[in-house]
């Protein structure tokens, strides 16, 4: 019984200290949209709303993590989950970053659908959730193997 009120309490404390990152980030990105539209200098709130959805992404990463810490084997990198899923996740998250610090242009691929030609206004939230994917799966693309011969059966490990 004991081992299961610790579980309890560490995801509610895990998410509490979600909950604030959450609360302050979202705070501090409204006071940079604030202070955009008085500098009219956009990178700072842009760098922010590509950081920060990456930085939730890995912080629900965390008990993923926490679990492949405490396992028995080697850590290995897991190359498929993070060319097939991270690469591209990162590559729509951070593109329109860099097409305002003028490092790509509009010729890179699916540069008119990041960029709101097909979204629309809700590009910035399509950008968001996949930053958060982008960072989670960034993240558990590194765990531990087994050693031994055990058998895994999962098609996403």
């Amino acid at each position: 019984m004991g081992d299961k009120i610790k579980r309890i309490v560490g995801y509610l404390l895990y998410l509490i200290v979600l909950g604030i990152v959450i609360s302050v980030g979202l705070k501090h990105q409204n006071n940079l949209l604030k202070q955009s539209g008085v500098t009219y200098d956009l990178f700072d709130y842009y760098k922010f709303q590509t950081m920060f959805p990456l930085i939730i992404g890995a912080m629900l990463a965390i008990p993923h993590n926490i679990k492949n810490f405490f396992k028995h084997g080697d850590w290995k990198f897991n190359w498929v989950r993070f060319i097939v899923l991270g690469i591209p996740t990162l590559y729509f998250v951070i593109t329109p970053y860099l097409f305002l610090k003028q490092l790509i242009s509009m010729k890179y691929p699916l540069m008119k659908y990041i960029m709101g030609g097909y979204f629309g206004s809700s590009t910035p939230t399509l950008i968001a959730i996949i930053g958060i994917a982008a960072g989670y799966f960034v993240l558990t693309s590194l765990e531990k193997k087994a050693t031994s011969g055990s058998v895994n059966n999962s098609y996403f490990n």
